[in-house]
């Protein structure tokens, strides 16, 4: 597993465990980084579980001249800032009272009891130096199979930490892993105690969830165990038929580029749900781009039919989409319509037919010429209603090609008076 030339990441956690090394004390790679290699995956990042207390630690690294973040200090990790990026290095500890998120922790010496404390047996492997795999509860075969199995007790683990019942749906969608019955009966009985966990760390699984490449195996799973139900409340109002619409429409929404694809997809069972209301699920706490985003799709959904035939009914219908978040209409709007109305012929047509206005014409929506200020000094008229109108019917002549200079917008206005 040890590169002859390790990327520059993998190069400063070997230095940090070989200077932590040399102060006599043992240190490893964990977690995710060991998971990952044994995927053939590069890790984003390298954590380090050390023999020595977070004191021993920041004072090893400081005699280095090493610079480091303290903010996890109380937890017993100390971040060093490496030339790769930072690595965080944590002391092994053991659970000594869990509160169902956080823990009280003890500080130790022994690997495997810090391994035991983990929730994963995929997560729960370390890597010395030398390439040696430590892996106390079978990961590596888990991996193999393709199983996600939890260390020991799946109920114990989870009520240690209920956040490891979305951590369970994320590492399955990411990597496509089988569950057995047994973990899946637990998630079952201890769902409801997500409402313990904040919407902000809630939305950031789903967001990860709804991001990864294998929900076609993950969200049934979230669906039999309730937990996509608790998550998506309006849910619960569909029949069977419809709940699997509303999933083969997520399914589909692959389609939609990655940074937009979660959205999408809240969007999507939004929209089954409830499409008159469509609001976000309250179990969840959007950003403000996401709320854009979601609006934006909604509405769009909704008005469709609505536009009329002309460049110009296009072309506002498409600048109310992107005035919600602009740059999305072509890369999102267009894609996620397409898929909602797949079985709908005429609204697929009046779907492309808006999408070609917008490519063909949408220059157009950025380019108008006058402003009020213009129709008052041309025509020496006051602001009010009547100067709205005016620029309303400016715009959609506008839009529709009928002119392009201003000198030729206040010439076609002249002539109407």
């Amino acid at each position: 597993m040890v590169s002859m030339t390790p990327p520059p990441k993998l190069k400063d956690a070997y230095f940090l465990i070989k200077l932590l090394e040399k102060h006599q004390h043992e240190a490893r790679l964990v977690g995710g980084c060991v998971r990952d290699r044994l995927l053939g995956i590069e890790p984003q990042d390298y954590d380090l579980a050390a023999s020595a207390t977070p004191d021993e630690i920041l004072e090893i690294f400081r005699a280095a001249r090493i610079k480091t973040l303290l903010h996890g200090k109380k937890h017993g990790t100390i971040t060093a800032l490496m030339p790769s990026g930072p690595i965080e290095v944590t002391t092994l500890r053991e659970d000594v009272k869990t509160f169902g998120r956080h823990a009280e922790v003890a500080f130790q010496k022994d690997f495997e009891a810090d391994a035991r404390r983990r929730d994963f047996t995929i997560n729960a492997m370390s890597e010395d130096r030398a390439g040696t795999l430590f892996d106390y509860f079978g990961g590596k075969q888990d991996l193999k199979e393709r199983r996600l199995v939890f260390v020991g007790d799946p109920r114990k683990r989870i009520e240690e930490d209920y956040l490891r019942i979305l951590r369970f749906f994320r590492f399955k969608a990411r990597f496509g892993l089988s569950s057995d019955t047994v973990a899946l009966s637990a998630i079952e009985s201890l769902k409801d105690n997500l409402s313990k966990i904040s919407k902000e760390r809630i939305t950031r699984e789903m967001t990860e969830i709804l991001s990864c490449s294998f929900i076609e195996s993950t969200l049934p799973d979230m669906l039999k165990t309730g937990v996509l139900v608790f998550i998506f409340p309006e849910l619960a109002k569909l029949n069977p038929s419809q709940i699997q619409e509303a999933l083969d429409f997520v399914y589909h929404l692959e389609i939609v580029p990655p940074p937009f694809r979660a959205t999408a997809r809240i969007a999507a069972f939004v929209l089954c749900a409830d499409p008159r209301q469509g609001h976000w699920p309250p179990t969840l706490m959007p950003s403000n781009k996401d709320l854009s985003l979601h609006h934006a799709l909604l509405t769009a959904t909704l008005t469709l039919a609505k536009v009329g035939p002309s460049v110009a009914d296009h072309l506002l219908f498409v600048n109310y989409q992107e005035s919600k978040l602009p740059g999305t209409y072509l890369l999102v709007t267009v894609p996620f319509l397409k898929v909602y109305f797949r079985a709908d012929l005429f609204l697929q047509a009046k779907n492309e037919q808006v999408a070609r206005s917008e490519r063909d014409f949408g220059w157009r929506r950025n380019a108008f010429p006058l402003d009020g200020r213009d129709l008052i000094k041309e025509l020496g008229i006051q602001g009010g209603p009547a100067l709205g109108k005016m620029l309303e019917d400016l715009r959609f002549s506008f839009l529709n090609g009928e002119w392009q200079s201003k000198s030729e917008g206040l010439t076609k206005i002249k002539s109407k008076k």
